[in-house]
């Protein structure tokens, strides 16, 4: 960028944008700078790059990252490996293959959590609405539930206040770019 500042060169010339990048922000940015510098950008399949292409082929291009991620996921899932993040319920399962390198997407079943998991399948299945699940896993906010309707509140009323509660702490979480952590008693 600094070399494309100093006039150091006036084209960039690929074989298609997305040799560039498939970032809609990124290829935006890079068109911008180039262009307040005074380089060109040229591409062999679309010729001279424009706000256009920029703007159209950035979007597809991103389209295209998104459809691929999506097949990736669905074709590991497919394959009985994890389609990305750790569940509660699982463990990684850390190996390697014949070369030392890692495979990825392995768990195995955490029996306890499993357990968790397999009673909140069941409360569901019975009738129970995710919410009361959700308060009876929460041991504090249970308590809060069942000290409101001791003292007199509409079970209604006590559900609203410990849901509103449960969002805001969520809320505080996604703020704070932190990640929850059960109390351990």
């Amino acid at each position: 960028m600094s070399d494309a500042g100093r006039g150091k060169f006036d084209l960039i010339l690929a074989e298609v944008m997305d040799r560039l990048s498939r970032d809609q922000e990124d290829i935006a940015g890079l068109h911008k700078r180039m262009s307040y510098a005074g380089v060109q950008i040229v591409t062999l399949s679309e010729g001279e790059i424009t706000h256009l292409h920029v703007g159209l082929k950035g979007t597809m291009n991103a389209l295209f990252l998104k459809d691929l991620a999506d097949k990736t996921r669905r074709g590991r899932v497919e394959a009985g490996k994890s389609g990305g993040g750790n569940a509660y319920g699982y463990d990684v399962v850390k190996k390697l293959d014949a070369n030392g390198e890692p495979i990825r997407g392995d768990r195995s079943i955490k029996a306890v959590q499993a357990k968790i998991v397999e009673r909140i399948f069941q409360e569901y299945a019975a009738g129970k609405s995710a919410i009361m699940i959700a308060v009876r896993l929460n041991p504090d906010m249970a308590a809060k539930y069942r000290d409101m309707c001791a003292r007199g509140k509409l079970k209604k009323v006590a559900l609203t206040a410990i849901i509103r509660k449960l969002l805001e702490l969520a809320n505080d979480l996604i703020r704070d770019r932190r990640k929850w952590s059960p109390k351990r008693s």
